[in-house]
């Protein structure tokens, strides 16, 4: 492998925004959901499971159903003569059987049926409008559990016991198999591909991010920081690097490496590139001239 996308493996510049916590995190909510169900006989209403709902993934927002139930009772609540509960909030339709089967519809067109097994773990159908909404999930009891998509990827999971998660990936693709480590609380991210290179994502109190990634050939090596105001450094094993500034009003550039045409600054506002070579600079006012505002096509950021 010689791809290390960084955003398909953590969030931006938080790791608790990771797709594979968010995925477990929506297991676990709606294993509770199956919990309520098994209560239905002698419970009023949702609001009794108003607690614990944590974010979701879009598409199933599942914290929808915690913030209705905050709200008061459900605008509907119904009795099935099979001795289900169905209930109506304003955004989905919740329905609860004894043996602990709930089924959750949003009325965007996503949502979940859930039931315990003979082992003591929930088994669950995902359905929705986005790729990643369409999987089924077995949750075991001691937290573990196995997450697969349509497409034939999908992963293993398991807790360390120390606030963090275990992932194993697979899929039809080389670059679907690799193992992935993340803290819950969105300290640390670590991917560890078959070819011997990795990505690893720290995050501290501070709010300011480092990548390191490695690997068999060039474009592997690199470092990212990013700081809580957004500014971000990139340096690269080969020398090259970049410095991205944000403010208010616009974005600032500062790029270095060995090459001439590797040191230059922009200012997006302006978007104007000064070069360090009078050489590069020269050429590139020249093409301005000539063809208006548009940068020269050899000369420009890469």
């Amino acid at each position: 492998m010689t791809v290390r996308s960084v955003g398909k493996f953590g969030g931006d510049g938080d790791s608790k925004d990771d797709p594979d916590l968010l995925k477990t995190a929506q297991a676990d909510a709606a294993a509770k959901l199956s919990q309520e169900a098994m209560k239905v006989g002698d419970r009023q209403a949702l609001s009794a499971m108003k607690a614990g709902f944590p974010k979701s993934e879009a598409g199933v927002p599942l914290s929808d159903i915690a913030r209705s139930a905050e709200e008061g009772n459900p605008a509907r609540t119904e009795v099935k003569q099979d001795g289900s509960v169905e209930e109506w909030f304003h955004d989905c339709v919740v329905t609860l059987w004894k043996d602990g089967t709930a089924r959750y519809k949003h009325y965007s067109g996503s949502g979940f049926v859930v039931k315990p097994d003979e082992t003591g773990g929930i088994r669950g159908h995902y359905w929705g409008p986005h790729p990643e909404d369409n999987c089924d999930i077995v949750t075991n009891r001691d937290g573990s559990g196995q997450v697969k998509y349509k497409d034939g990827t999908g992963f293993d999971f398991k807790p360390d016991g120390k606030g963090g998660m275990l992932f194993q990936h697979w899929g039809p693709d080389t670059i679907d198999h690799y193992k992935k480590y993340a803290k819950t609380d969105g300290s640390l991210l670590r991917v560890d591909f078959p070819d011997g290179g990795g990505i690893e994502q720290h995050t501290d109190a501070n709010k300011t991010t480092t990548v390191d990634s490695w690997g068999p050939t060039l474009p592997d090596n690199f470092t990212i920081t990013k700081w809580w105001d957004d500014t971000t450094r990139t340096q690269h094993l080969d020398g090259t690097g970049s410095v991205v500034i944000h403010n208010v009003i616009t974005k600032q550039i500062h790029h270095w490496g060995p090459g001439s045409s590797d040191n230059w600054d922009l200012d997006e506002d302006k978007y104007r590139l000064r070069y360090k070579s009078t050489l590069q600079q020269i050429r590139a006012e020249i093409y301005r001239a000539i063809n208006g505002d548009r940068e020269h096509p050899e000369d420009g950021p890469p």
